[in-house]
């Protein structure tokens, strides 16, 4: 699996959740239709804490030639405990970022 193309999916994640304005400067994007984009504006109204790192990134190549990518973004210790673990592809020849799952630990 490429490690570049794992940090910049994560990377993208990160830059997202974190409402930093660089949407696409990894040179990926997440779907307009993915959780991600319907759940932010109501937790981003909550107590929100922005996501400080990530941990392992687990990628897969898929039969049909696109990216599988396992990973959970994590918040600086010192603050309220959130985990967000994603399951993402991005289908072959594609700079879109599809959610296949998600799960916020808090």
């Amino acid at each position: 699996m490429d490690d570049t193309v794992a940090r910049a999916v994560t990377e993208e994640y990160r830059n997202f959740w974190n409402n930093e304005k660089k949407e696409g400067q990894s040179g990926y994007r997440l779907a307009k239709d993915s959780f991600s984009r319907k759940a932010f504006p109501a937790v981003n109204k909550g107590m929100y804490v922005t996501f400080a790192g990530h941990g392992s990134v687990f990628g897969f190549r898929t039969r049909s030639g696109g990216s599988f990518f396992l990973f959970a973004l994590v918040n600086d210790t010192k603050s309220v405990n959130q985990v967000l673990s994603e399951a993402l592809l991005v289908p072959k020849g594609s700079r879109t970022i599809q959610e296949l799952g998600a799960n916020w630990f808090s």
